[in-house]
C-alpha cells in the first residue's frame, strides 16, 4: 500500500498519520539494517568447504608420495596414481573424478601449492587428518 493511498484511508488526524508513518520508516530501515547485518555476516564466516572422497583421495595422494619419496609429486605422476587407484575400487567411479577440476579446486581452496610438485598446506594436511580448519 503506497503512503498516499494509506493517508486517504485513514481516518486519524494528520500529524498522528505522520507520527505513525514516520514510526513505519524507522521499522523498515531497522529491518533493512538487521538484514545487511546477517548477510554481511554470512559473508564473513568461515564456511566449512565439503569435500568428496575423490578430494581425498588427491589430498591422500599428495600426502603419501610425499611422505614416501621426500619430493614433491609431478602432475603426471598425480594423474596416473589417481586414475589407477579409481580402476581399482568399485567404490569409485571414473565418471565422477574429473581430476583437473578437482586439483584446480582444491588449489583455490588453499588445501594444495603446486611448487615444482604439488605440496599439501598445513590447511590440507589439517583437512586430510580430519582437524577443524579455520
Amino acid at each position: 500500500m503506497s503512503i498516499i493511498s494509506w493517508l486517504k484511508t485513514s481516518n486519524s488526524s494528520y500529524a498522528l498519520l505522520h507520527l505513525t508513518y514516520q514510526e513505519k520508516v524507522r521499522s523498515d530501515m531497522n529491518i533493512q539494517h538487521s538484514i545487511l547485518e546477517i548477510i554481511t555476516y554470512l559473508q564473513l564466516k568461515p564456511q566449512k568447504l565439503m569435500y568428496d572422497k575423490y578430494d581425498y583421495l588427491i589430498l591422500d595422494l599428495i600426502h603419501m608420495y610425499k611422505q614416501n619419496n621426500q619430493q614433491y609429486i609431478k602432475l603426471g605422476i598425480l594423474e596416473r596414481d589417481f586414475w589407477l587407484k579409481i580402476e581399482n575400487d568399485s567404490d569409485l567411479n571414473v565418471g565422477q573424478a574429473r581430476i583437473g577440476e578437482r586439483i584446480a579446486n582444491l588449489y583455490v581452496d588453499g588445501l594444495i601449492q603446486n611448487k615444482d610438485g604439488y605440496m599439501l598446506t598445513k590447511r590440507g594436511r589439517e583437512e586430510l587428518l580430519g582437524l577443524e580448519v579455520n
